[in-house]
């Protein structure tokens, strides 16, 4: 049998829908769920279709929830001091919140015990536009950038590259590009 499409979207003023988030459900899993996504104030539908071209006939369940917070993102890491640690190949899920003051800024903290080649992917779902949205940095415990890209509306993985690190404390910074987006990305720590 086949499994599911489970999409997020999100009412546009126009009377179109904007996904935000897709998963996919296969067959042979008894449950799924997308923890932690933060949205902001809106109108969001929950979409459920087949994976596949074929029909799927069998039965499954759906539920929500939420919690209504003044700051709609739910990862706490704003800066430096405040971030979580990642290790090498999992991924971390993370949105920038825009407001008409301030931008936010996501730090993810990793330490190297020895001289590691490094870099990192970004990913996001893939939109119309070529507005460059996000700036991805690798830096070190000073601030000092030693690998950076930035990635467009368009461009669903880009890789920080490559980097030849010694032994340290680094940090992967995600800050809003020359445009704002608050797509849902991932990051994935390679080395």
């Amino acid at each position: 049998k086949n499994g599911w499409n489970v999409r997020v979207l999100k009412a546009l003023p126009d009377g179109t829908y904007h996904e935000i988030v897709r998963r996919i459900s296969k067959w042979n899993e008894t449950s799924m769920q997308l923890k932690g996504l933060g949205l902001p104030a809106g109108d969001y539908y929950i979409l459920v279709d087949g994976d596949s071209v074929s029909y799927n006939s069998a039965t499954y369940t759906i539920g929500w929830s939420f919690t209504e917070v003044e700051n709609y993102e739910h990862e706490p890491n704003s800066s430096m001091l405040n971030c979580q640690t990642i290790e090498f190949g999992t991924r971390y899920q993370g949105v920038i919140i825009s407001s008409d003051v301030t931008y936010d800024e996501d730090y993810y903290r990793f330490n190297l015990t020895d001289t590691k080649r490094v870099c990192v992917e970004f990913s996001h779902e893939s939109v119309v536009g070529s507005d460059i949205c996000w700036n991805i940095s690798i830096i070190d415990d000073k601030g000092n950038v030693k690998s950076e890209i930035t990635s467009t509306l368009n461009e669903s993985l880009v890789s920080t590259g490559v980097v030849e690190l010694p032994a340290g404390v680094y940090f992967v910074k995600i800050e809003t590009g020359m445009y704002g987006s608050e797509l849902p990305y991932e990051i994935r720590l390679v080395g």
